[in-house]
């Protein structure tokens, strides 16, 4: 089991996030901690591209550390949400939602696009062989 913190691009003040990768019997695992903006977005995307190229199809992003996402977060979720169940035929799970998260990856169509789950072991077992 690999725990590679990637760490944020020179954090501030006013947006910081890390991100731990952990594969879970063929799902990637990724927690997101800290403030989820565009480049916590961009960072998370080279992680599911590297994943993607590499035949993995199933993901799980644990949102129980993120303490807020911003409008151009939600987008560059949104890319990567459409990426992984359209264009590569993936699954992905969101865990650990806040309810204002919830609200806000409804209105912008990251759910149901995503599944959602109330906790990581929830998300593991929504996700299907396939």
């Amino acid at each position: 089991m690999r725990k590679p913190e990637v760490p944020a691009s020179a954090p501030t003040a006013s947006s910081s996030y890390s991100f731990i990768e952990e594969d879970r019997q063929g799902t990637l695992l990724i927690t997101i901690h800290g403030y989820f903006n565009d480049q916590a977005g961009r960072d998370l995307s080279e992680l599911v591209n590297r994943s993607l190229r590499g035949d993995g199809k199933r993901f799980v992003f644990d949102f129980q550390h993120c303490s807020t996402i911003n409008s151009m977060g939600v987008a560059e979720l949104l890319e990567i949400t459409l990426r992984i169940t359209e264009d590569f035929k993936g699954q992905l799970v969101l865990s650990a939602l806040k309810p204002f998260m919830a609200d806000l990856l409804t209105l912008a169509y990251v759910i149901p696009a995503a599944q959602v789950a109330p906790d990581i072991e929830s998300a593991l077992e929504r996700l299907v062989d396939g």
